[in-house]
């Protein structure tokens, strides 16, 4: 990157954005609830010469959100898309552009760490697992609800049950002693031993233990759960654009 140039780098998330901007040497970060997504003063002032965007959003929302980037930044931001092989992976979908990007930005990113078997987890308002094996052969993945989701879900069917999550209730096994509580450690519980059995099951099948890698909102959490070595990545979906849109 020479003295002039800056890459913005966005993760358009379900609930939220992440972004990235590197210019003269020095990053800068932030994240935005999705209400304040057209808030300038949520975004860099610094100018970009190029954006790249990873999105999970509907046609609309992102067709939105590009506009405004342009009129923002006065730069078309590029979008990336999932591809057969990209950076030493091949996706393992029967279709590759129904894998959501942010999964595959993720992979591409954690492949240039090691070339032993890993696993990506997702946790965001969906969990996702993917498992890729030491040729970079994406072997499939899981999705599940997120903890939140897990939630609202239980609240479709019970009444009077009001939890609200923060990181630091969700580090322990031991049963609740009110219906929040309870709540908030049973759906913690849930995720963090889908991940525990995801990697059990994928370590079964390797020949060299896997690593794993934890991203999205609830990692820290979940990662207090979990009794094997693990590896928070908070940034992976965000490497991974230029590993994509190089």
């Amino acid at each position: 990157m020479d003295s002039h140039s800056s890459i913005l780098d966005i993760d358009v998330g379900n609930s939220r954005i992440k972004w990235r901007l590197r210019a003269n040497d020095s990053i800068t970060r932030g994240a935005i609830d999705r209400e304040h997504i057209l808030n300038p003063s949520e975004w860099p002032k610094h100018p970009a010469t190029r954006i790249r965007v990873s999105s999970v959003a509907s046609q609309e929302r992102a067709r939105q959100l590009s506009v405004w980037l342009q009129s923002r930044f006065g730069t078309a931001p590029e979008f990336a898309r999932t591809a057969r092989f990209a950076a030493g992976l091949t996706c393992g979908y029967e279709d590759p552009s129904r894998l959501g990007v942010d999964r595959w930005l993720a992979m591409l990113a954690a492949r240039q760490l090691s070339n032993r078997p890993f696993i990506v987890f997702g946790l965001g308002t969906a969990g996702t697992a993917d498992f890729v094996d030491d040729q970079g052969m994406h072997k499939g993945g899981f999705i599940v609800p997120g903890l939140r989701l897990m939630t609202e879900a239980l609240f479709d069917g019970t009444a009077d049950v009001h939890v609200t999550f923060e990181a630091s209730t969700l580090n322990s096994r031991v049963p609740g002693r009110s219906t929040p509580s309870a709540v908030r450690r049973g759906v913690a519980l849930m995720l963090a031993d889908f991940v525990s059995g995801s990697i059990s099951r994928f370590s079964a099948a390797c020949a060299d233990t896997p690593l794993v890698y934890l991203s999205g909102g609830d990692a820290e959490a979940i990662a207090r759960l979990v009794e094997v070595a693990v590896e928070i990545r908070p940034e992976l979906v965000l490497d991974g654009l230029a590993l994509a849109l190089p």
